[in-house]
């Protein structure tokens, strides 16, 4: 009993010199207020140098839409590609995010949107245009391409029927995506 209460008084007395540890703090010294302020009016001055350089908004209609869109039940994503949708570098990722976008864009149509990915995630993989090659009546395909003009942007959006025929064509320069596509949403 004698060795055992010894032994325990040994390791109380010598278990603080072992348990003591070194322990670095590495203090970061943030930006002062004023260079937080500094830093923002330079980034606002870029912003409106681009701005001011911008074209002013305009639209080229090519093929006006003459047809009745209560005629049609669904929207089919054949081409969707939105400059800055993903980060990544994997091709079919960064169209998966351009198509989640567009369709979450056309969410207010009274029609059905198909997006391709979620319809059938093999079949995009062997033919990224599979939804082009069933040929519905009832449906509407759609190709939506945004682009970089030195500092304005240009959208170009294009939409077929069932047998390829080209019902309505226009590009857009620095204007709102939900303004391009309003008239599928708004009628």
């Amino acid at each position: 009993m004698k060795k055992l209460l010894t032994l325990i008084a040994v390791l109380f007395i010598s278990a603080p010199a072992y348990a003591q540890e070194t322990i670095n703090v590495n203090v970061k010294k943030d930006d002062s207020y004023s260079d937080a302020i500094k830093a923002r009016a330079a980034v606002t001055a870029a912003n409106a140098a681009v701005a001011a350089a911008m074209s002013d908004p305009s639209s080229s209609i090519k093929t006006p839409l003459e047809v009745d869109l209560n005629n049609f039940t669904t929207i089919a994503l054949i081409g969707v590609n939105l400059t800055g949708a993903c980060t990544t570098p994997v091709e079919w990722a960064m169209y998966r995010c351009s198509f989640k976008r567009f369709k979450q864009l056309l969410s207010f149509s009274p029609l059905t949107v198909l997006n391709p990915i979620e319809e059938n995630k093999k079949k995009y993989k062997k033919n990224r245009f599979f939804l082009r090659d069933i040929k519905d009546p009832n449906w509407l395909y759609v190709y939506y391409k945004e682009s970089k003009q030195g500092v304005d942007d240009a959208r170009s959006l294009v939409i077929r029927d069932s047998k390829n025929k080209v019902l309505y064509s226009a590009t857009h320069i620095n204007v709102a995506q939900a303004e391009v596509v309003s008239f599928l949403t708004d009628f």
